[in-house]
Parts: structure tokens; sequence; C-alpha cells
């Protein structure tokens, strides 16, 4: 679970943060990674891309297109960046089941257009973001599209809405992301 990959997208934050006090006594039979931002450069900044000027989040293998600009600059080459071949090597690594990735400011939770879209929905039901009428189709270079690829990691993004998270959903959307993870396992 990511709480920031973009640095002017913050809310995420803390949510990794309760699900991190919540998982501390211990979760049976699950191993939940949490990352509180894979983009810290950009967080200090208060910028979406890192220091290079990389959306970090069209920096993935799936679907690479070079010829991304402005706001979602994808690099020269998929994994250019450190943050993105970090994630990846993580990936590698430990095929996650489960992945979840909090963003800013759509106010909903985002449903692939694949065997995720459930998975996606149920968390959405559950933690009162929903999921629109639509699927998501993954957009070029993203890591929820390179991880369900690869993996078949249940990779799909949750969308807060573009202000402050009150402490009850921040509690809500960490619950739910335990309560999906043991649901999964």
């Amino acid at each position: 679970m990511v709480g920031s990959i973009h640095g002017d997208e913050p809310e995420g934050m803390r949510v990794i943060r309760r699900i991190n006090q919540l998982a501390r006594p211990g979760l049976k039979r699950i191993d939940l990674w949490s990352i509180r931002t894979v983009n810290p450069d950009g967080l200090a900044r208060g910028s979406r891309k890192n220091a290079g000027g990389v959306d970090l989040n069209r920096n993935f293998p799936y679907r690479f297109d070079p010829t991304l600009n402005d706001g979602y600059n994808s690099g020269p080459r998929p994994l250019s960046e450190p943050e993105s071949r970090t994630v990846a090597r993580i990936t590698r690594r430990w095929q996650f089941d489960l992945s979840i990735w909090y963003h800013q400011p759509w106010d909903k939770t985002l449903a692939p257009c694949n065997e995720t879209g459930p998975v996606a929905r149920l968390y959405g039901r559950w933690s009162g973001l929903p999921a629109g009428s639509r699927c998501d189709p993954d957009v070029p270079g993203s890591v929820i599209g390179w991880m369900h690829r690869r993996f078949n990691t249940a990779a799909f993004v949750v969308e807060f809405p573009g202000r402050r998270l009150r402490e009850a959903e921040v509690n809500r959307h960490a619950r739910t992301a335990i309560r999906l993870s043991k649901r999964l396992r």
C-alpha cells in the first residue's frame, strides 16, 4: 500500500500511518507492506513529478509512452527513475497479491478494466468511496497496470478528494485496506 506517488497528493500518507498503527499488534498470516511515499523529492516541493521532472506513475514498462509531456512526462525510458526502479525491485522480489495506491483529487475508487475491478469495487463499497459506473483503463506506464499484467497483482487506485481527509475517513480507509488484505490472503 502506497500513500503517495505524486508529491502534491499527500493525504494517502495519513492513511498509511493509520494502517501501520492498526497493524502494529500484528496481522495473522498477512505480510503487509506500506510505503509512505515513493516520491520524497516531489513531496518536499509539493510537485506531482520527481526532481527529474518525471511523473513516476507513467514510468513503468506496461504501455510505456515516451511522448507524454507536460504534467505526465514519462521519462526517457521505462524505469529510468531511481524511485520506479526501487518499486520494481520490491515488486519483483515479493510479487504482492494486493496493491493499493492512494492518489488525489478525483474522489472515487478507480476500478480497473480487468479482474481487479471487483476487488476495487469492494474496497469502494466498504470505504464509502465508491467506484464510478465505468471501469478505468490502464494509463500508459502506470504502476498498477504493470503490476497487474506482469505479476497478476490486484492493483488499483483510490482517489481521495482534493482536501484534507477527516480523521473518520482516514480510519475508515485504513480499516478497509486491512480488511481487504485479510479477505484476499
